[in-house]
């Protein structure tokens, strides 16, 4: 089923399913709201989103792959999200997604894949081990809202 399932870029096209995968991820947000952030992305080439082909004529995940500079360590690629809709979790999707990411990482030379999961649940949490990801460390996330 996997190998069946196209992983491409994606395009503004695709704006009404990521939202739809993002609410599974808990950020609901309207397609307008999803078609600025994704035309911000498709512009920007130190980000890339994939998206994980139709069935049914709906996209069935996507992951946002980004270049992640800092001062304190090495410049990296880090995963903004990673989602595959519940129905369609645990056939090869998840880590066809993250294969995409890597090949990103590695013709930019990065080294390093870091991702922040914010509310592990057992499913992520086996999905990260099984990937061969290692626990950094617990990470405590502040928020500033900026007045609008």
């Amino acid at each position: 089923m996997s190998e069946a399932v196209e992983i491409r870029p994606a395009v503004l096209e695709d704006c009404g399913s990521i939202g739809i995968l993002a609410h599974n991820l808990g950020y609901p947000s309207t397609i307008e709201t999803v078609k600025k952030r994704l035309s911000q992305i498709i512009q920007n080439n130190e980000h890339q989103v994939f998206v994980a082909g139709e069935i049914g004529g709906m996209l069935v995940g996507f992951i946002h792959i980004y270049q992640n500079f800092h001062i304190e360590t090495d410049t990296s690629a880090e995963i903004g999200a990673l989602v595959v809709s519940p129905e369609h979790r645990r056939l090869g999707i998840g880590r066809r997604l993250f294969n995409q990411a890597i090949e990103w990482s590695t013709d930019r030379n990065l080294r390093i894949i870091r991702c922040r999961n914010h509310a592990p649940d057992a499913e992520s949490f086996a999905f990260f081990n099984n990937m061969n990801f290692r626990q950094l460390n617990p990470q405590i996330v502040f928020v500033y809202h900026l007045p609008t």
